[in-house]
């Protein structure tokens, strides 16, 4: 049966407090294996918190600005009607 979107089960077994102290005691120069037993957290978890590799947006990065993407569509807009008739293409 395939799953849909929001049905898996997910709890924590810590909390954000837990998480922040995590971090804080990572940054006082224990390491990141240690914190993550002492505290219940998942390694990785972890890892991604202190590295600052979580947290963006969704989904993947534009390249251009949305002004960037506004001005290429009213330029490509604006050619399109500037077409050549077809006899004057050189091909």
């Amino acid at each position: 049966m395939p799953q849909t979107l929001g049905t898996r089960n997910h709890t924590s077994s810590y909390t954000e407090a837990d998480l922040a102290q995590a971090v804080a005691h990572v940054n006082n120069g224990n390491s990141i294996r240690s914190a993550a037993k002492d505290f219940g957290i998942p390694l990785g978890t972890l890892y991604k918190k202190v590295h600052h590799k979580s947290g963006g947006a969704v989904g993947g990065q534009t390249t251009l600005t949305s002004d960037e993407e506004e001005r290429l569509v009213s330029t490509l807009k604006a050619l399109s009607v500037w077409r050549c008739p077809p006899d004057q293409y050189d091909l």
